[in-house]
């Protein structure tokens, strides 16, 4: 996404909630006052519809008084409204009008702050949720948490790390080795930070180094990034063992109602809740809810050969590849970051490309677009209908490639790479 949509975006979120502020601090001293004038002779309107039945008669007739002079008061002449915003500041004036009620702010403001939080938790449960990919199995279609290696040094400023991060997800994770030694794998624990900003440390060669990510997290990505292609923990001084960026995954929008509409499709990038599904070993899962492609419709027999996946459709006599949507185009053609599907020996289901699954009645399969970093149904089995939350619409930050709308099935620029260090999902 380019820098001028990204600015273009920022202003729109800013003006959004600070508008009113902004408009405000922008405005002339003239254009002040009539402002101010406007403001209160609403004030004395709300009042008399919220307050009225409360009033008596002298109280009811010193506000319409005062709302008829302030309508009386020509607003094109400058000094004729700051004197009459001066006369309304006077004690004389603050006499003749009703006192204010206690906790005014809330007394005025409560009924909205309900009914929007009625509206949102409504629209949540019933029609579109946020969720976030925390995990690297479906990508590069979605991407979770992980390591971008970078050739551009990190931000210096502040500011530039506060704008990399709420636009990209991104937060510097650079480390350059100060004192020959190797890496304590044990040495990996969480430094205190703040809710949005987890923080851990680490040491080499007795010096200690503090990074942005969990302890698991960048335990992996070194181990995945560093470690394997080096073969070695040692490490000399100045080696530089990272220079990136670490990326929150993908925060999503799902269309909870779509399936009260129509059937599941082959393709659909699918969340579902894990209840009542258990892995090899009968555990349950680590999060409640799960997002995968949905690959396999009640009656398909399913199998994994040469890196395709095929499916012979209920009632059908013949198996082919799947194509149902141009997304499984991307993962089969094994290019732009996309590795085909893969059969596992460990896994419990397609654990050879002459092995079939036929998916019971009522449920789905589901494989994630990284099938060789994804625990799936292969592992765990197939999913019930009842367990299927919504698809996936929407990329709302950050405001990188994926940003937007999904195109069947598809992010834009859905093929970019990006580094190992994402878990399975």
């Amino acid at each position: 996404m380019s820098i001028f949509i990204v600015l273009l975006l920022d202003a729109a979120i800013i003006y959004f909630f600070f508008g009113n502020w902004i408009v405000d601090a922008l405005r002339t001293k003239k254009s002040r006052n009539r402002h101010q004038l406007d403001l209160f002779k609403k004030h004395l309107k709300k009042r008399l519809l919220r307050e009225g039945d409360l009033f008596n008669e002298a109280q009811t007739a010193a506000i319409a008084a005062q709302i008829a002079e302030i309508e009386a008061v020509d607003l094109k002449n400058a000094e004729a409204v700051k004197t009459y915003l001066e006369h309304l500041n006077s004690e004389k004036v603050q006499r003749q009008l009703p006192p204010q009620p206690s906790c005014l702010w809330f007394r005025n403001n409560y009924e909205t702050i309900v009914i929007a939080l009625a509206l949102a938790f409504g629209i949540r449960a019933l029609f579109v949720q946020p969720f976030k990919i925390p995990t690297g199995s479906m990508q590069p279609t979605l991407w979770g948490i992980h390591y971008e290696t970078s050739d551009k040094e990190p931000p210096s400023g502040r500011f530039a790390y506060i704008f990399n991060y709420l636009n990209y997800s991104q937060r510097p994770l650079n480390v350059t080795v100060e004192s020959d030694g190797a890496l304590d794998m044990d040495s990996f624990v969480p430094v205190k930070s703040s809710l949005l900003n987890s923080k851990c440390s680490f040491r080499i060669g007795g010096k200690t180094y503090v990074v942005p990510g969990t302890p698991d997290r960048i335990k992996r990505i070194i181990f995945d990034d560093v470690l394997t292609p080096k073969g070695s923990l040692f490490f000399r001084k100045g080696e530089r063992i990272l220079h990136g960026n670490l990326c929150s995954g993908d925060h999503l929008f799902v269309n909870r109602l779509v399936f009260n509409y129509r059937e599941p499709r082959r393709g659909d990038i699918t969340v579902f809740i894990t209840d009542g599904l258990t892995d090899l070993l009968g555990h349950g899962f680590g999060g409640r809810f799960y997002v995968k492609r949905l690959v396999g419709l009640p009656g398909d027999t399913l199998k994994i050969s040469g890196r395709k996946l095929y499916v012979k459709p209920k009632g059908e006599n013949d198996s082919k590849v799947i194509d149902d949507s141009p997304a499984f185009d991307k993962v089969h053609s094994a290019v732009d970051g996309y590795n085909g599907y893969v059969n596992f020996p460990s896994a419990q289901y397609l654990r050879t490309a002459d092995e079939t699954f036929t998916v019971p009645e009522g449920q789905y399969f589901m494989l994630g677009d990284n099938s060789i970093n994804s625990l799936d149904s292969r592992f765990w089995g197939t999913v019930p209908r009842k367990n299927l939350v919504g698809t996936v619409q929407i990329v709302w930050w950050p405001f990188a490639e994926h940003w937007g709308w999904l195109s069947k099935g598809l992010t834009h620029n859905a093929g970019k790479n990006v580094s190992a260090g994402s878990d399975n999902f």
